[in-house]
């Protein structure tokens, strides 16, 4: 995929002592390429980021409307759906970061994740916030610079995305749950969906370094996450996520770091139990 070569190379480049000034330059030049243009949500997308989901509060609930649930058979072909979910706000009590690698397990560079739980245990709410692809497009270094790409926050049942990345596109996926309250887990939530909400009416562009998969999902943590400069550390390498996260106490560190990640994997769990019904469990090792 060409996802992944873009990604190394930048990767190889950031590196590379030799390396910085001509790594800098090629951002600058790529960053300049989209100026001018402005961002839209009328736009012939692919069909994985043809619908955006939105958010009505009423009462003590909110009901996420346009939740994802494709089946995916390959990179390319993909049974599309989509569905309503409510969710009890005191029904939230659990918040899970997946990290999935498209380079090396050992990569800086990840796609990051969160997915919120209930205290029913089996009702998860996946959001992946991504650039938003117009038909024919992809994702790599140029475009996800080069305000070309738009952004799209994608709430989705978590069979649809880790079935997609782990299983179909063969990606190092790995979950940590966070240790945060009830409480906090719920305004996490409320935030992002709020975040989600505007974007309708004042669309974004994808900004690698600034507006990207990790920075929208730790912006509204306020000091959750340890200060403005573990956030910095996590919007530019999120691959280290679990890291920087261990050491601010939102991931346990009892276990060393190397066993921590072997135990965090579930890619065997998800090609075993990709149709199981209770998807979401089986993942999670119950």
């Amino acid at each position: 995929m060409k996802q992944k070569s873009s990604f190394a190379l930048m990767r190889s480049l950031a590196v590379q002592p030799s390396a910085r000034w001509i790594f800098c330059g090629l951002l600058l030049s790529l960053t300049g390429c989209g100026l001018g243009k402005q961002p839209s949500n009328h736009r012939v997308w692919t069909l994985e980021h043809a619908v955006m989901p939105c958010a009505h509060f009423h009462d003590d609930a909110v009901t996420v409307r346009n939740v994802r649930n494709f089946r995916h058979l390959s990179e390319d072909h993909m049974l599309p759906g989509y569905h309503d979910v409510t969710i009890g706000i005191n029904d939230v009590a659990t918040v899970d970061l997946f990290l999935c690698y498209f380079d090396s397990p050992a990569s800086p560079f990840a796609h990051s994740m969160l997915s919120f739980g209930t205290f029913q245990q089996d009702q998860h709410l996946l959001l992946s916030i991504e650039g938003r692809r117009e038909e024919g497009e992809e994702f790599n270094l140029r475009t996800a610079v080069g305000r070309e790409l738009e952004l799209i926050y994608v709430f989705a049942e978590e069979r649809d995305v880790v079935d997609q990345r782990a299983v179909v596109r063969g990606e190092t996926v790995r979950r940590f749950p966070l240790q945060v309250c009830p409480r906090q887990a719920r305004a996490l939530l409320l935030a992002l969906l709020r975040d989600a909400n505007q974007l309708h009416a004042e669309p974004r562009f994808y900004r690698l370094f600034r507006d990207n998969c990790t920075s929208n999902l730790v912006r509204p943590t306020g000091n959750l996450t340890g200060g403005p400069i573990r956030r910095s550390k996590l919007s530019v390498f999120p691959g280290y996520a679990d890291r920087t996260l261990r050491s601010s106490g939102l991931i346990d560190n009892r276990l060393p770091l190397k066993v921590q990640r072997e135990r965090a994997e579930i890619n065997h769990l998800a090609k075993r139990y990709r149709n199981a019904p209770d998807y979401s469990l089986k993942i999670r090792g119950f």
